[in-house]
């Protein structure tokens, strides 16, 4: 392979989806891209775009000792290419982060960084190479011969034939035309409407009367934007922060972006620098993840790392743990709790291991660990027992009728956290009450008016926990002031009850969610227009959420529903599978049938699964039987690698998949049995019924349900649809 140079300028047109990768590894790029131009020397490939000259600042990829690209499969070398990019993008800009699931490890100039999700390769690169500004990635190593970057030297030869013929590559591309008006398009996975490439002054008349008043709004304190999925939610809050970054003149603010996961801060970061590409500023931008910014301690050093509970395989590994750990009690401690819990509960507990029963028992476990314990920062010691014990427990929990009910589950928690603590991990939960100690000491205090931000906005707000949520207000520089938070949610969007607030017998008043997260009282914004999918498919999202059993949220749980401004489309439709097989089957052929309609119209199609205990048996026969046709998505973070997978078939559950979008979806097991008629069924109806309208929501153009005759067939929720004419059979 030649070696690679690309121009500081060129960097972000090299992180669009459908730049031609392979096409410039084989040596036969196009003559442009966007608003960039190829030009192929003796040894390099040059990336550039109009503006630069002799002294730009330059990306290059070298060949490596051992090869580079090469190394890896061709379904891994955009991925590779990516984080490359990124290290170049990290070099030239601090505020740039490197996602911290890709391992990076610095010593001095040097930076080490797994390649990809699965490899044991590490990219090597250097910044200020031999004297220059630039940034040399010069190898791809295994792991075990990164541990110490000062003994990897760089092969200087790549790079120095490259820089040499870099200026006369230059002067050659000078006579090329470009398309100027493409020079930066946003990644497909944001939404079709963000995604035009437009700048921050060509988007501000395009925006509703609605949108506009959120913008140009003041923040005299707490603000709130709330809105059905597809309302534009997301883009407001990034054209609010470019307003601010833009008005800020001479006065440069510190503004931070909050977000849930790595993939939308991946995806909200290339927001704001595209749509902010012509706003000169010198103020701060940063978009995290809330735990990114919560993980100030080197965990590694007390030998725990942490146990994600956002992916599939976190959560995987704590319902093994919670298994284990339930089996071990019904076979020792269960016969002294026993007399004392309601039928139900002991029905759960004396099921056989890996019955329906005892599985449901162990997910409502986790939610009760995640969403009531851990979310209250609770550590297993005898005070917060007391304050479980105290804790009002409201319709969306685990029914729990007994206080030894409630002993019984204390006692599984303080054995879950000891399990965590002899296999070394901690969980997430357990990271951010670190932190949120740290932010009450005087030490922060001292700092904070240097480092604090001036505005925090969090995205997604309904995906945040008690605990979470008051981290945002101390996050501030100014910490007597009145708390400049913006916050933009959609409760009805979250499968979890993590926003739902908890309260103790003992509370004299409920006080509402913000206030209780130090943001009393805040401004309220409605979006009630939908830009991301047809009114048929909004009809069938609303009449699932009108169902939606309400949380103890006021007027929070009643969001206007919205209505759909863009073109009509066809009914939504439903098939009748006799079982699981001809769920799948029947998934794939609707799938790959859809798929070339969704293409033509630069879409995507993607089949998710509603039953998360057949989702691993589906993205196993997917990935054996359909491996180049099917890209499996088993966490958030598994996003960051979609971007080159938009010829594939997206394999995931609604959860995993939330703030994307797809031309066409495909919701398998829509099941009557997934909310069994028990005394649990007020919480789980409401699960259900919320993962249901996100895995609708996620569809712009067609939306078809597949359902399975012998796990109840549809569910009776949607039934009424059918008979009204929102929904038919196909």
């Amino acid at each position: 392979m030649k070696t690679i140079v690309i121009t500081e300028n060129a960097l972000v047109i090299a992180c669009h989806p459908d730049f031609p990768l392979e096409a410039l590894l084989a040596d036969n790029p196009p003559t442009t891209f966007g608003s960039a131009f190829f030009q192929s020397g003796e040894t390099s490939l040059l990336i550039a775009t109009k503006g630069c000259n002799d002294t730009s600042r330059l990306l290059v990829i070298g060949e490596g000792s051992k090869g580079f690209f090469d190394l890896l499969p061709v379904d891994d070398h955009a991925t590779l290419f990516e984080r490359c990019v990124r290290v170049g993008l990290r070099s030239f800009d601090k505020q740039i982060a490197l996602n911290p699931n890709w391992m990076p490890y610095r010593q001095d100039n040097r930076t080490s960084l797994f390649a990809t999700g699965s490899s044991d390769l590490r990219i090597l690169a250097e910044t200020n190479y031999d004297g220059s500004r630039n940034t040399y990635v010069y190898d791809l190593l295994k792991a075990v011969s990164t541990k110490d970057l000062h003994n990897c030297e760089p092969v200087s030869t790549p790079y120095l034939n490259a820089i040499a013929e870099f200026s006369e590559l230059l002067a050659k591309g000078a006579s090329i035309t470009v398309n100027d008006s493409g020079s930066v398009v946003l990644d497909h996975i944001v939404s079709e409407s963000v995604a035009k490439g437009f700048a921050y002054d060509e988007w501000l008349p395009l925006l509703s009367l609605a949108q506009r008043d959120f913008v140009d709004r003041d923040i005299v304190g707490p603000l709130r934007v709330r809105g059905a999925a597809g309302t534009g939610k997301t883009l407001a809050m990034v054209m609010k922060v470019l307003k601010i970054a833009k008005d800020a003149g001479e006065n440069p603010k510190r503004i931070l972006f909050l977000t849930h996961s790595w993939a939308m801060a991946g995806q909200i970061d290339e927001m704001i620098r595209s749509i902010g590409r012509d706003i000169p500023t010198a103020s701060l931008v940063d978009v995290y993840p809330l735990l990114t910014i919560s993980n100030q301690r080197d965990y590694s050093a007390i030998g725990r790392r942490s146990l994600g509970l956002d992916s599939d395989s976190g959560k995987r590994d704590a319902l093994k743990i919670i298994s284990t750990i339930v089996d071990q009690f019904v076979a020792s401690d269960w016969v002294a709790y026993r007399s004392g819990c309601s039928p139900s509960f002991v029905e759960q507990f004396e099921a056989l291991p890996n019955s329906d029963l005892r599985r449901n028992l162990s997910w409502d476990i986790l939610v009760e660990f995640g969403c009531v314990l851990a979310a209250q920062g609770m550590l297993g010691r005898d005070r917060d027992r007391e304050r479980y014990m105290r804790v009002r427990r409201v319709g969306y929990m685990m029914p729990i009728v007994t206080s030894t009910e409630r002993e019984v589950i204390f006692r599984l928690w303080v054995k879950f956290l000891a399990h965590l603590k002899a296999e070394g991990l901690i969980a997430a939960d357990q990271i951010v009450s670190d932190y949120l100690n740290a932010l009450q000491t005087f030490y922060w205090e001292a700092k904070r008016e240097k480092e604090g931000y001036d505005y925090v906005f969090v995205d997604e707000m309904h995906l945040f926990n008690a605990q979470e949520r008051l981290v945002f207000h101390n996050l501030l520089a100014d910490g007597d002031a009145v708390p400049k938070v913006v916050l933009a949610l959609d409760p009805k969007q979250s499968p979890r009850e993590v926003f739902a607030e908890i309260f103790e017998d003992r509370d004299k008043k409920n006080n509402s969610v913000y206030a209780r997260a130090g943001l009393p009282n805040p401004e309220k914004v409605d979006f009630v227009e939908i830009y991301r999918y047809t009114n048929e498919i909004s009809i069938l999202a609303k009449a699932v959420i009108d169902t939606v059993p309400a949380l103890d949220m006021g007027e929070d749980w009643d969001i206007p529903g919205g209505s759909s401004v863009i073109e009509s489309g066809p009914t939504p439709v439903y098939y009748l599978e006799q079982n699981t097989t001809g769920v799948f089957k029947r998934a794939m052929k609707v799938a790959k049938k859809q798929q070339f309609t969704a293409r033509k119209r630069g879409g995507q199609v993607a089949i998710l699964c509603m039953d998360y205990e057949k989702f691993h048996t589906y993205q196993n026969a997917a990935t054996g039987q359909y491996p180049r046709d099917v890209f499996v998505i088993k966490s958030r973070d598994d996003v960051e690698q979609l971007r080159y997978m938009n010829r594939r078939i997206v394999f995931s559950t609604p959860e995993y998949v939330a703030g994307l979008q797809f031309d066409s979806v495909v919701l398998a097991d829509v099941n009557g049995d997934l909310v069994p008629d028990t005394n649990y069924k007020g919480h789980q109806e409401r699960r259900f019924l919320s993962e249901l309208y996100l895995g609708i929501s996620r569809a712009q153009r067609e939306l078809t349900l597949i359902a399975s005759k012998d796990s109840e067939g549809l569910t009776p929720y949607l039934q009424r649809q059918e008979e009204i004419g929102n929904l038919k059979r196909a």
